[in-house]
């Protein structure tokens, strides 16, 4: 008998052996778990801090309440047909580590694969790489191994987690049936989970005819180096390019051998910013920190010369004496082209790329000063913290709402928008264009947001695992937006909006 226990005692301590080593491998997927969650909660993308591929899925999502960003930086319907429609769409040719994909998913959208030779850390310093492109509807011809460059972008928005970036081509080169070009951009929306501000916005405008350019912009899934990184807009570089935003030629018999036609953009001219105060960028009444883009000083072949930075900034001054005096106003600028602006910009509320940035502006030779397009609406629509302070504001001008700080470029309610509000022409010019356009640009609107949402409905659940945003405020976002828990909650959020404010704005028209 007491052979047999003592036969006994070595298996019973392989078993507890393999019992506790069991406990140990559960123990560490735990603590594994949880430390990838912690990072994308705090803001940090762990497979930026190792050269593995990060492991984030649904089972280690926690809830949270803010997202640490950096904010300082600053001078739901479907259509009755998409089941039909789409039943042949492709999946990702390469399942992400990061990603569980639903047994019932469905791939809508394009999908960008982008390869880079090594870590994309800089927006100055382009790394080497190559993209690809799936159309999964096959709507246009697949785009394989074209090699580019890449960097980052943006102000703000680069300090976050998810991270925008533009892409340059190393040959000209047509994406989504467009004019064939270098420059791409790929805009994180990593502040907007509807991912239709800027979409919606850019097809608002289109109905507009006085704005030379809109960017053309499709929503996309982006896959870098093997690893999902979210739904991305990729859209046309705001640029001087055929296609885009072309200057003319300089006729011969131009007045002054300076005016050669100019492409401008307001807010981006900052020495913090890497504006050259006094050789591209200067500061007019209530325009700051405004850069002339084309041309550009750093261009090797045709570079902004002094000359033509002090004809442009003279013309400049002049236009702001006009505008605040009231007199002379149509010898300096395209009074429709600012209209159609300002009524795309005040319908989405966007206080944030009122005059203050984003603002484009472009002047050909011989010609007036025209807004040149839309830009930078993901802050729009009740998602900018910063206007929370007034409470009746939605019954306001977003570009003379009252906000103040310590000097006046920080002043919203004093630009050049403020000044024309007071001409009797860009009143009567707004009461006309109204008129004909108001209904037209929300049912443009709520078209465009149906439309993608149904394109987006798989997609932004895979972005919701790969960032944990829902119910996280994340940067400047609105009350109204970031408590929000679902993604079809975010696409109501945006078309009630809309709906309010075209009936505010139809009052403010009224009383001009």
């Amino acid at each position: 008998m007491s052979k047999n226990k003592n036969s006994e005692n070595p298996l019973i301590i392989t078993s507890i052996c393999v019992i506790l080593a069991v406990l140990v491998i559960v123990l560490f997927a735990f603590i594994k778990s949880e430390y990838y969650t912690v990072q994308t909660i705090a803001g940090t993308d762990p497979e930026t801090e190792s050269s593995e591929i990060s492991v984030t899925t649904v089972s280690q999502a926690t809830s949270a309440q803010t997202e640490v960003a950096d904010t300082t930086a600053e001078p739901g319907a479907t259509s009755a047909t998409t089941t039909a429609t789409y039943a042949t769409a492709k999946m990702p040719e390469t399942d992400s580590p990061n990603i569980d994909y639903p047994a019932d998913y469905e791939q809508l959208i394009p999908v960008v694969y982008l390869e880079t030779s090594k870590e994309v850390t800089s927006r100055k310093t382009y790394v080497t790489g190559k993209i690809s492109i799936d159309y999964p509807l096959d709507e246009f011809p697949d785009f394989s191994g074209a090699t580019m460059q890449i960097r980052g972008r943006g102000n703000s928005t680069w300090g976050l987690s998810k991270k925008p970036y533009k892409i340059k081509l190393d040959s000209k080169t047509s994406l989504f049936g467009l004019t064939a070009a270098k420059d791409w951009v790929l805009l994180a929306e990593h502040t907007d989970p509807s991912f239709l501000r800027n979409l919606s916005a850019f097809d608002t405008a289109r109905i507009m005819d006085n704005i030379p350019f809109v960017p053309t912009a499709h929503s996309v899934d982006v896959y870098m180096n093997g690893a999902y990184i979210g739904v991305y807009t990729l859209c046309e570089q705001v640029e001087s390019k055929k296609g885009r935003i072309p200057l003319d030629d300089v006729p011969d018999n131009i007045s002054n051998p300076n005016d050669i036609g100019y492409l401008i953009e307001v807010g981006e001219g900052f020495a913090s910013y890497g504006g050259k105060v006094g050789i591209d960028s200067f500061d007019v009444d209530g325009l700051y920190g405004v850069q002339v883009k084309t041309p550009d000083y750093t261009d090797d072949e045709n570079p902004l010369t002094a000359a033509q930075f002090k004809y442009i900034k003279e013309y400049f001054q002049d236009t702001t004496k006009a505008l605040k005096s009231g007199k002379n106003i149509e010898n300096y600028i395209d009074i429709d082209s600012f209209v159609d602006w300002f009524l795309v910009n005040e319908l989405y509320y966007n206080l944030d790329g009122a005059c203050k940035r984003s603002f484009w502006l472009v002047k050909q030779p011989n010609g007036k000063l025209k807004v040149a397009t839309v830009w930078d609406y993901d802050h729009a629509a009740a998602n900018y913290s910063r206007e929370e302070s007034i409470s009746d504001r939605y019954s306001r001008w977003a570009v003379s709402l009252d906000i103040k700080s310590g000097d006046l470029r920080y002043h919203y309610s004093y630009n050049w928008i403020s000044f024309l509000l007071k001409t009797p022409e860009f009143k009567n010019a707004l009461k006309s264009r109204w008129a004909q356009k108001g209904n037209s640009l929300l049912d443009a609107a709520l078209t465009s947001i149906d439309n993608n949402a149904a394109l987006l409905r798989y997609s932004a659940q895979m972005n919701f695992q790969r960032w944990k945003i829902l119910g996280v405020r994340v940067s400047l976002q609105g009350s109204a937006v970031y408590k929000l828990t679902s993604f079809d909650a975010h696409v109501a959020q945006l078309k009630d909006f809309l709906v309010m404010r075209k009936g505010e704005m139809d009052k403010l028209i009224d009383n001009l």
